[in-house]
């Protein structure tokens, strides 16, 4: 399991910077910190201006104050965090995100609870299940999905991610970006 973090980006950073980190979150499997390294303001500035004024992405622009981030909680642990709505959330996609077992998260009081081995069995049954319906879903959404052009082969998988999401969910360790304004 990996370990809990919970930090703020450098305050050198400018906000530009904090709220690309946090766009790219999305679709990047990497720490924060990580990606905010990854970043100058340049490229930040590129980034907010095609995907804030270009695209009209304002949700980019509002982590563009002062952010917080929480790594490898559950999933569960993220949605009570963000029913309190006083801030903005972001947090890693699932339909870009492939869940893999090295990021289960396994609660002590479970562990400590004599129910290791079966909440073990369980999420392993469950993660089995996601992995070998990833490509059997992909598949059914190629042959299912009308549409005048073809999805693209990686648009497929991400729908097919998003569809298998929920069989692994709960135990899965999460990573979430909040901002407060």
């Amino acid at each position: 399991m990996h370990e809990r973090r919970i930090y703020t980006l450098p305050a050198n950073l400018m906000p530009e910077v904090k709220a690309v980190t946090f766009a790219k979150c999305s679709r990047s499997p990497e720490p924060f910190d990580k990606i905010a390294k990854e970043l100058t303001e340049e490229k930040s500035a590129e980034f907010h201006e095609k995907w804030i004024v270009g695209y009209g992405h304002s949700s980019v622009a509002e982590h563009a104050v002062i952010s917080l981030a929480i790594e490898n909680v559950s999933i569960l642990a993220t949605k009570v965090i963000e029913d309190a709505r006083l801030a903005s959330f972001t947090e890693k996609s699932s339909r870009y995100q492939v869940f893999t077992k090295d990021r289960i998260y396994k609660p002590e009081n479970i562990i400590n609870s004599g129910m290791e081995e079966l909440y073990s069995n369980t999420i392993e049954l469950l993660m089995n299940t996601y992995e070998e319906l990833l490509v059997p879903m992909r598949n059914f959404i190629e042959k299912n999905t009308r549409r005048k052009k073809k999805r693209a082969r990686g648009s497929t998988a991400w729908f097919a991610r998003r569809e298998l999401v929920i069989i692994s969910d709960i135990s899965y360790q999460q990573q979430l970006r909040q901002t407060l304004g």
